[in-house]
């Protein structure tokens, strides 16, 4: 099953490579920023109240950028509102499912796609941030913690970033654009609600677990991160053995 669906996924990924291409280059393009936004939030830890900075921004970079580092958001189905009428992910699954492929090797393959496109994407978007970070700011926090924090948060696109896979194949093209929205709507509640709590954003916090618990913080992140891909995978499976493609 497992050579069969990594054979699958393959396949699907040789067909990409321009989307997967233009995918880094996006990502290159938002971690710059996200660098920049990082840069200023450590200042105003640890140098001066009078930095500029906007937890609302560097909160959005990781908390609803990181688990779309699991998709190729820079193919068609993701910028043309046409997917809304025309599924193409869909009509995918519809040929997939008439063929005598198990259910559970189309759904392992899609797996594994989000498995090699948030390697891509996660090790990208993390080591231009890193580059990018002026030579100073480390005297504020240690290199290695950075580590542990990129490695947190890439543990937490492990988690989540398998909704993007279920949205594509569990459910229809209307969906995969009203996601964002839905996101964008949960994080502005969950980031205002978490700061008037603790008066700190959720970058800033999780800053805080890297420097102060470090190691143990990232293997419990890749722990949640491991079993949310594999929830995700159940998900997708049982969905796909009920779903009508007719």
């Amino acid at each position: 099953m497992y050579k069969q669906a990594w054979w699958l996924a393959r396949q699907d990924l040789k067909q990409s490579i321009f989307p997967i291409i233009f995918t880094i280059i996006a990502t290159i393009v938002f971690a710059g920023f996200a660098s920049l936004i990082l840069d200023q939030s450590i200042r105003y830890m640890f140098d001066s109240e009078d930095e500029y900075y906007s937890f609302v921004v560097i909160d959005f970079m990781f908390f609803i950028l990181t688990p779309s580092l699991a998709a190729i958001f820079m193919s068609r189905p993701y910028l043309s509102f046409r997917t809304i009428k025309e599924d193409p992910f869909s009509k995918i699954m519809a040929f997939y499912r008439a063929l005598p492929i198990p259910v559970k090797v189309i759904s392992l393959s899609r797996t594994y796609i989000m498995l090699v496109t948030v390697f891509i994407m996660g090790t990208t978007y993390f080591c231009t941030i890193f580059v990018l970070l002026r030579a100073d700011i480390f005297q504020f926090v240690h290199k290695s913690d950075f580590i542990v924090l990129f490695l947190l948060w890439f543990g937490y696109s492990l988690a989540i970033g398998g909704v993007n896979t279920f949205i594509e194949y569990g459910t229809n093209g209307k969906m995969l654009h009203v996601l964002p929205y839905i996101l964008i709507g949960i994080f502005i509640v969950v980031a205002f609600v978490f700061h008037y709590f603790f008066q700190i954003g959720i970058v800033e916090w999780t800053l805080y677990l890297a420097m102060n618990i470090g190691w143990p913080i990232v293997i419990l992140s890749f722990v949640i991160g491991v079993l949310g891909c594999y929830l995700w995978y159940r998900m997708l499976t049982a969905r796909l053995h009920t779903r009508d493609y007719l």
